[in-house]
């Protein structure tokens, strides 16, 4: 299943679950495709919308990834804290 909260893409496939935090980089790597080539907005996922998902999926194994640098998000601290529950 694939859906959209925030412009923001996340994936369930049962139990496991992938969620993109963070469309936004503060690199310019050559090899990255996401940030020459992507036609989303840039931002980061609302951390209310990231415990909903969170919430509803109720995952055994959760996945942090982003097109962008998931270490700029500015909640990245909660959400790790989040997950370790």
């Amino acid at each position: 299943m694939k859906s959209r909260i925030n412009s923001l893409y996340f994936y369930n496939d049962g139990k496991p679950l992938q969620i993109e935090i963070s469309s936004i980089c503060n690199n310019d790597c050559k090899m990255c495709f996401g940030q020459r080539f992507d036609l989303h907005p840039k931002q980061h996922i609302e951390f209310d919308n990231f415990i909903k998902i969170l919430d509803i999926y109720q995952p055994t194994f959760l996945r942090i990834v982003g097109r962008g640098e998931t270490l700029i998000h500015p909640r990245i601290n909660d959400i790790i804290s989040i997950c370790q529950i």
